[in-house]
């Protein structure tokens, strides 16, 4: 049995993001998204830099979700994070405020779970999701596959 069973469409999720302001998933209807887990102090934190590349280079949009589940590696504020990643990565896509994904899930990890079960579940940080027009899970990668992999982008091409 899904220990999230009450998160109905992908649609009915929002993230708080670092601004202050509340980024509800309703506003990618129709649309192609990414989805990545992210920490300031991981050995991957560089994908911040291929993630900034591939927001500019297809104009997808794409939200980080700071977490500090994984090995303790994002343990700043979210201002610290916020002044950390604008000043090293310069940044223009979506980045949330910090959330959990092993206890108490932010919303977005329980439809994961619940939609496509423990497999696709991150086990570390910098997961990415791709999520289709419809809202449906399309893809996952692990952090071992840079966002900018020509794998990742030949789906985002095909989705147009």
């Amino acid at each position: 049995m899904c220990p999230y069973p009450f998160i109905m469409s992908i649609y009915d999720i929002s993230f708080e993001l670092l601004d202050d302001s509340v980024l509800e998933l309703n506003a990618f209807n129709n649309q192609c998204f990414i989805v990545a887990n992210t920490a300031s102090l991981c050995g991957f934190t560089n994908q911040y830099n291929d993630l900034e590349k591939l927001h500019q280079r297809l104009r997808i949009p794409i939200i980080a979700t700071p977490c500090n589940d994984f090995g303790k590696q994002e343990p700043n504020s979210n201002k610290d994070i916020m002044c950390s990643i604008k000043k090293e990565f310069n940044v223009s896509f979506h980045v949330t405020t910090k959330v959990k994904i092993i206890d108490n899930p932010h919303p977005f990890y329980q439809w994961l779970y619940k939609n496509n079960g423990f497999l696709s579940y991150p086990r570390w940080n910098f997961y990415k999701y791709i999520i289709g027009k419809d809202g449906r899970l399309l893809a996952w990668f692990s952090p071992l596959v840079k966002p900018t992999d020509q794998r990742i982008i030949n789906i985002l091409n095909k989705l147009g």
